[in-house]
């Protein structure tokens, strides 16, 4: 793997997540398009599991780990722009997940919209994950808060890494819509965080 590779891998597919997407298996069954399940559990609450599951189950689950693996997707960057703008429409919403073939969605950054991806598909079955909030807590605190804050306080260097490499930078607005959540002031206490 050359240098090049090695950099991107680290911002955009850390190795366990590449290995859950390569381990699982889709269902074979016949499924309607668009999206059956959506879970609204946080990161860190068993999310990476039901991914598993429901890509067994149910076919083909988005996940953190699938927006990382489009990162370099202009089309898939105009979608997540566009509902972090609030201008996506539900017939919009519904496409990206029907084109994608995706009959499930679970944590972020489909987290930050659920509103809007549940209107877009108002049959789909809910469900939502949880996980002792201390225990929580200290998960996102060690795994995905330090990673969010990196990622802002190093924007100006990912951006010029991506344009060295890419010509553009859209990537790092994509890295901003994944970790946003995890940069709001109430995760940085550990009390308000839990509440």
């Amino acid at each position: 793997m050359g240098f090049k590779e090695w950099c991107v891998g680290q911002v955009t597919m850390p190795d366990n997540f590449k290995q859950i997407l390569d381990s699982t298996v889709p269902a074979t069954k016949s499924v309607k398009p668009g999206l059956q399940v959506i879970c609204l559990g946080l990161s860190r609450t068993g999310t990476s599991s039901l991914k598993a599951a429901l890509t067994s189950l149910q076919g083909r689950t988005f996940h953190a780990m699938d927006f990382l693996n489009q990162i370099n997707d202009e089309e898939s960057y105009n979608f997540w722009k566009s509902l972090k703008e609030e201008s996506a429409t539900s017939e919009d919403i519904a496409a990206y997940f029907a084109n994608g073939n995706y009959q499930a969605a679970c944590d972020v950054p489909c987290l930050a919209y659920w509103r809007d991806i549940v209107a877009a598909h108002p049959h789909a079955k809910i469900i939502l994950t949880t996980r002792d909030p201390a225990q929580w807590y200290q998960s996102v605190s060690k795994a995905l808060i330090p990673i969010a804050g990196q990622v802002r306080r190093w924007n100006w260097l990912l951006r010029l890494v991506y344009y060295i490499f890419y010509g553009r930078t859209f990537q790092v607005d994509l890295l901003n819509i994944l970790f946003q959540q995890f940069c709001c002031k109430e995760f940085q206490q550990e009390s308000s965080a839990i509440q």
